[in-house]
């Protein structure tokens, strides 16, 4: 177990001890009330742990605050990939339904009567709503593409 995880961490008395890797039972006043991350931990020998100064608590806020710009980036070029989908997927649709259009009306044109007018239109396809599921559908289908 000394060898897998760097170290003792009992004595012969069977007490906790520090090792390069563990701090057991520090003295934690000076980090009271600060996140872990503006820590400075000192193993063994010291046993101790302190808090960063100013510039460097600066340092990791900074690098924070870019990592979060990072994945802010990268939502939005994910959301650039579902919004190109998006317009693809409404210019079909618009198409569909100018489609639907010029078929009424060459419909309407070669209908010599109401009966033959009837027929024609009866005879073109429908065009149902869609349902949100069928569009959340599609578009999941479409990214990648």
């Amino acid at each position: 177990m000394e060898a897998q995880f760097g170290g003792s961490f009992v004595d012969a008395g069977g007490k906790a001890i520090s090792n390069a890797e563990w701090i057991y039972n520090p003295d934690l006043s000076a980090v009271e009330g600060y996140p872990s991350i503006y820590w400075i931990a000192y193993p063994a020998p010291n046993d101790s742990v302190d808090l960063m100064d100013a510039s460097a608590r600066a340092a990791v806020d900074a690098q924070l605050l870019s990592d979060r710009y990072d994945d802010i980036v990268s939502q939005l070029e994910q959301a650039e990939d579902i919004l190109r989908q998006v317009v693809i997927m409404t210019v079909g649709e618009i198409n569909l339904l100018r489609e639907w259009i010029v078929n009424f009306k060459a419909a309407v044109a070669a209908a010599g009567n109401l009966g033959q007018l009837q027929t024609a239109v009866e005879a073109l396809p429908d065009m149902p709503d869609r349902t949100f599921a069928q569009v959340k559908q599609q578009l999941r289908d479409s990214l990648g593409t």
